[in-house]
């Protein structure tokens, strides 16, 4: 092929630049000549870029050049091609770069395609050498295979690393300009319009995630040997880019990690909030992948401990949708950040406890909490839920980064000091758009006050937003509680309640029946108590005693206040156990009022939404779920459940690619593997699974879920051990009914019909009647010509289309 070059300067061999001694002419292109040349100091070769008359003539565009040479240089990162040096010698303006010895990705990718296991390797480097420049406000803007060069060892490096600024903005009429080069390209070509983002191809503000994008063309082009947006003219290749959608890489390449098509979409997708919100975290998800994980940490601290025995004790909780806790084990994967149209968004971070003892932490949280609940009733305002601001509690954290995690506009911040009968509390509310406070006071109050400045803070906030809040009834107390030392004492329940371990949780329980004894009148406080008592009836819990307990603190907390959105919450749940009978009409219209009075309650979208999966109303429970992580992004019951809504709807590879993300070691992983026609790898995830598993809280469900896999690889033996473990792990507890489906399902796989049908019968009965899973499920196919099965079908289907139209 020809190439197509400007008009060369050429310097002979034996040329100085300064210190450097040309040898001879590796490449050229738009952006300059690339020659390799002794470096006489240091007695090594280099390579010295010479840039073109259009930079060099300009001296606005040679400082900027220069700045960004510097830039670059001191990120000195082993995936970023180093610059060491930049100088002027005789007219000629060049950059002194590390030389190297290999190919660019260009000419590998001109092969054919790369083998699934280096697109990997290299795209990991690529993202690490992205991540890097990212963190420190670099933009690439040309990223493309002809800037990628791959050394003989193996090892990959990004040249041209925010040194074509310049030229962008004239590229957009231009096609791909190929340059030959025998060892080392140093970003010699023009602009490719293949690679451009939608924003760069409209000429629009372009940030890090555009090249994110061009990665994603990049990687797609790996895998496939093809361009996602290549057409015949560069007008189409640009109309392309910005509209259509490229060929799904699960029919181009099948054999594809899962996992890998899901990053590549992300990449491609138009938005570019729908993207990756760090690169650092594009970089961790390549990581797992290939295994070396451990290697990026994600975007914020270190990486919590993987404590199997607390993520499941934390997720079994959070089925209750409203304490969950442990944010930090979701911290490996960040849901686009949304976007909440017609209404202002603000986050209240955790207040700092400035008063240098631990025991008052429950109180600075505490303020926290109760200014998350009074802004909740200003219009027009979504408020973050508790535990997606707490996500950021004891770290540093920068209000820009904050709103652009959470989608929000407005960022609270504060610190409360506690000294005997005084009170010190500072707070300002910033733009996170341009980091400048919006307001900012401080107080200095008698401990009394509590509730008057909290709601003088409520009303500043509210003001300075220009909204208004919703009016209280006329004859309504603001304040929760009259008596200070009941306050305190549901402060610390609530403080425990939201603790991520159950036997943590139940700590705070004595202190909320303490706090209802001093003041039977206080309703906040039955209703936080109701909650808890409901989360020991989801325990096992023969003898009903939880039950009881919930029903009698509900029942007190609407008598003090009707509208009190979390009594509904917890009556809906309560109508939700085994004892109840699963009300699920009377279960959905408690969790609609307790949403009507409260649209911020992401935690009631939540429970509504496990609700619909349950009764098999699978895009209603999307949606709600959607809903939910608006206001809470870091919903363990959304993040933990829309997997598997994937999975029953038999969407295999976008169920996998959900575990992968947000809990890898779910023992729900497996079945995921198994439908995808992978039982070898199913079977020895499921194993890896069972190393690091130890909840009894899960363990019928763990039991059972394996026994499917055992079914299926024909050991039947083993396949009813697990069953037996699974029945007797389940005795007395109130959900058995996902235990119930699984052995049903293995049971289908054996031949058993019999039991089969007798357990699915009980799945149904025992709270999940969800037709779609029966409908869909290919390991029931056993039974599908049976007239019992057949009579069974049609029994929830018709309870299916009745839920649809009352749920």
């Amino acid at each position: 092929m020809d190439r197509i070059l400007p008009e060369l300067m050429t310097l002979s061999t034996g040329t100085r630049l300064g210190p450097y001694e040309i040898l001879a002419l590796l490449g050229a292109g738009g952006m300059g000549e690339v020659y390799r040349a002794k470096d006489s100091r240091l007695a090594r070769d280099v390579a010295v870029k010479v840039l073109p008359e259009s930079v060099a003539a300009d001296p606005d565009a040679l400082a900027r050049f220069e700045r960004e040479a510097k830039a670059v240089a001191a990120l000195s990162h082993p995936n970023i091609l180093s610059i060491f040096d930049f100088g002027t010698h005789d007219g000629i303006s060049y950059a002194v770069m590390e030389l190297l010895e290999g190919t660019t990705l260009r000419e590998k990718l001109d092969a054919g395609p790369i083998p699934p296991k280096q697109t990997v390797d290299y795209a990991l480097q690529i993202a690490m050498g992205l991540s890097a420049a990212h963190e420190k406000g670099i933009v690439h803007r040309d990223l493309k295979p002809e800037n990628l060069f791959v050394t003989n060892g193996g090892h990959l490096k990004i040249l041209d690393f925010g040194l074509a600024k310049r030229t962008e903005q004239s590229r957009t009429d231009q096609t791909s300009a190929r340059t030959e080069s025998k060892h080392t390209e140093m970003g010699v070509v023009m602009g490719t319009v293949a690679y451009m983002s939608p924003e760069q191809a409209s000429a629009r503000q372009l940030d890090f995630r555009s090249d994110q994008f061009s990665f994603g063309s990049i990687l797609y082009e790996m895998a496939t040997g093809k361009r996602p947006f290549s057409r015949a003219t560069t007008p189409e290749t640009l109309t392309a880019i910005i509209r259509e959608e490229p060929t799904p890489l699960a029919g181009l390449r099948p054999d594809l990690p899962e996992v890998l098509r899901w990053i590549v979409e992300r990449c491609l997708k138009k938005d570019p909030a729908d993207r990756y919100h760090s690169t650092r975290d594009l970089a961790g998800d390549l990581a797992n992948l290939s295994g070396r994980g451990s290697e990026v940490p994600r975007t914020g601290a270190k990486a919590p401990p993987r404590s199997r025995r607390l993520l499941i004790a934390a997720l079994a909780a959070a089925a209750l949708a409203l304490t969950a806790g442990a944010v930090g084990l979701l911290s490996r994967w960040r849901v686009a950040a949304p976007a909440h149209e017609g209404k202002a968004a603000i986050a209240i971070l955790p207040f700092q406890n400035f008063g240098g003892r631990s025991d008052d932490e429950y109180f600075s949280d505490g303020m926290t909490e109760s200014l998350i609940t009074d802004l909740a009733k200003a219009r027009g305002l979504l408020v973050i839920a508790r535990n997606s601001v707490f996500h950021y509690k004891g770290k540093p954290v920068d209000a820009r980064r904050v709103g652009e995690e959470l989608g929000v506009r407005y960022v609270l911040e504060g610190s409360v000091q506690r000294g005997g009968d005084f009170l010190r509390v500072s707070a300002q509310l910033i733009d996170s758009k341009t980091g400048y406070n919006v307001w900012a006071e401080r107080y200095d109050r008698p401990a009394a006050d509590l509730f008057v400045l909290q709601d003088d803070i409520s009303r500043r906030i509210v003001s300075a937003l220009k909204l208004a809040i919703a009016p209280a009834a006329p004859d309504r107390n603001p304040n929760p509680t009259p008596d200070r030392d009941a306050y305190d004492a549901y402060l610390k329940g609530l403080f425990y309640a939201n603790k991520a371990g159950w036997e943590e949780k139940d700590k705070g329980i004595p202190f909320l029946e303490k706090a209802i004894e001093l003041d039977p009148r206080f309703a906040e406080g039955w209703g936080l108590l109701a909650l808890e008592y409901v989360r020991k009836s989801f325990e096992k819990n023969p003898d009903r005693k939880w039950e009881q307990k919930a029903f009698v603190a509900i029942e007190k907390a609407l008598a003090v206040d009707p509208d009190l959105a979390v009594a509904y919450v917890a009556r809906g749940n309560l109508s939700w156990t085994l004892a109840s009978g699963f009300a699920h009409e009377r279960a959905a219209s408690d969790f609609h009022r307790a949403l009507a009075l409260n649209p911020n309650l992401g935690g009631a979208h939540s429970a509504l939404a496990s609700l619909y999966v349950h009764v098999g109303l699978l895009e209603k429970a999307l949606e709600e779920y959607r809903i939910a992580l608006k206001i809470d992004p870091f919903s363990h019951d959304a993040l933990y459940r829309i997997p598997r809504i994937y999975l029953y709807q038999g969407r295999y590879a976008e169920a996998l690619a959900g575990f992968e993300a947000s809990f890898p070691n779910d023992f729900q992983k497996p079945i995921a593997i198994a439908h995808l026609g992978r039982l070898p790898d199913a079977l020895a995830a499921m194993k890896k699974v069972s190393a690091t598993f130890s909840s009894a809280d899960l363990a019928s469900d763990f039991d059972s879920t394996y026994s499917v896999l055992l079914a299926l690889s024909s050991d039947p033996a083993r396949a009813e051990e697990n069953i037996a473990s699974a029945i007797r792990g389940g005795k007395g507890a109130s959900h058995f009914h996902h235990a119930a489906y699984n052995i049903a399902t293995a049971y289908a796989l054996m031949g058993r019909r019999r039991e089969s049908l007798e357990l699915l019968e009980r799945t149904a009965t025992e709270g999940m009647p969800c037709y779609p899973l029966f409908a869909k499920d290919s390991y029931l196919d056993s039974l599908r010509g049976d007239p019992e099965f057949q009579a069974f079908l049609a029994r929830m289907k018709a309870q299916w289309e009745r839920f649809s139209r009352t749920l």
